[in-house]
């Protein structure tokens, strides 16, 4: 069974292997050679045959160049290359593509300066898988502009849920203002109006963040803030409580300043292998941080602060809704839930420095998500 979220295909500048297929490549253009290249023997000549066709359409694409500038293209091809053998071959891999459950991305890192530039997925994926692949989606942090293409996230469908969220929000409000509700001398146990996921490394409890008693909030923490294996503890955890509660809304929140999102990012810049319990864990929010890379390095260009502030918030949003994907497409009871319109399930990102929750709505691709058969 595949577990990993996230599949990198690596090639790196100044490969001997690739200057050599590009300089036969031109010398057997120049020779005018009738089969397109000398015939080359052993495991070098099977290198450079693999390499072949990536040289010739970096020398078709860049006829004029200098060697150096086709060595450099004819590496991303060959990389490109290899992400389209690997999703061709393996039927896991390339199911898993199409579902969104892998990410298959491809990378060059500069051997001198140790620099990795992100190629991001592979621009003919729906071709290579021969079916139109899960795509993402692409939004501004709300915190910064407005989120899913410029639409506001709509913060309830059904009253009980905006009345829920509007009690969450109201009490959060309270907290930021340091101004608690009143405790009343005989309280009244009541059935928790919501279930949260957080993070398990918020240092203040989610109960205090929104105001709200323990009986209110039916609390769930977790490491990097994700529950989606089908019949696991935790999940089955959060089943439970829907089934025996029936709340209006389970709320995600992630931490923009999470020691695990900067770690996932690190990881996904190049930085050095973590050990096997805490890869366990970023590799779920790797994810969404290869997610926010590519945007973010699309994008008009900022300062480093400035980047690296964006890059946290857009990561956190992102693993967020990602959360809330995997726990629909793992859990079928939450998804006929859903369907059902008895539970709306919302993502939020808090800021652990003011407290302050800011909320992301619902899952843009819900309705697909709640009506998925055989996740």
């Amino acid at each position: 069974m595949l577990s990993t979220k996230l599949i990198v295909v690596t090639g790196h500048t100044h490969c001997g292997a690739v200057a050599k297929a590009v300089a036969q490549a031109v010398a057997d253009q120049r020779r005018g050679d009738a089969d397109g290249h000398a015939e080359q023997t052993g495991a070098m000549g099977q290198v450079l045959a693999s390499i072949r066709e990536a040289a010739e359409e970096a020398i078709s694409q860049l006829p004029d160049a200098e060697l150096e500038e086709q060595v450099a293209l004819a590496t991303e091809l060959n990389v490109l290359s290899a992400m389209q053998k690997l999703i061709e071959v393996s039927d896991l891999i390339r199911s898993r593509v199409i579902s969104g459950d892998v990410m298959v991305v491809g990378c060059v890192y500069d051997i001198r300066s140790g620099l990795v530039r992100w190629l991001g997925q592979h621009p003919r994926l729906a071709q290579i898988t021969g079916a139109a692949p899960h795509v993402p989606y692409n939004y501004k942090p709300v915190t910064l502009a407005s989120a899913f293409q410029g639409d506001r996230p709509k913060l309830g469908k059904f009253k009980q849920a905006k009345d829920a969220i509007a009690r969450i929000l109201e009490g959060n409000d309270r907290f930021v203002r340091d101004a608690p509700m009143f405790e009343s001398a005989t309280p009244v146990i009541k059935d928790p109006f919501a279930i949260v996921l957080s993070m398990a490394e918020l240092r203040v409890p989610v109960e205090q963040i929104v105001d709200a008693t323990p009986a209110d909030v039916y609390v769930q923490r977790m490491s990097g803030g994700i529950a989606g294996r089908g019949g696991a503890t935790l999940l089955s955890s959060l089943e439970y409580a829907n089934a025996r509660w029936r709340p209006p809304i389970l709320l995600v929140i992630a931490a923009s300043r999470s020691e695990i999102v900067a770690s996932a990012i690190a990881q996904v810049s190049g930085s050095a292998l973590p050990s096997a319990p805490k890869r366990a864990v970023l590799e779920r929010v790797m994810v969404a941080a290869m997610y926010a890379k590519m945007q973010v390095d699309d994008g008009r260009q900022l300062s480093r602060a400035g980047r690296d502030l964006k890059l946290r918030q857009l990561t956190a949003e992102i693993h967020a809704l990602r959360t809330v994907e995997v726990l629909l497409r793992s859990s079928a009871s939450l998804r006929a839930s859903v369907a059902a319109g008895e539970l709306e399930v919302h993502a939020a990102v808090v800021d652990e420095e003011s407290g302050k929750l800011t909320m992301l709505g619902e899952h843009p691709q819900m309705e697909e998500l709640a009506h998925e058969r055989g996740c």
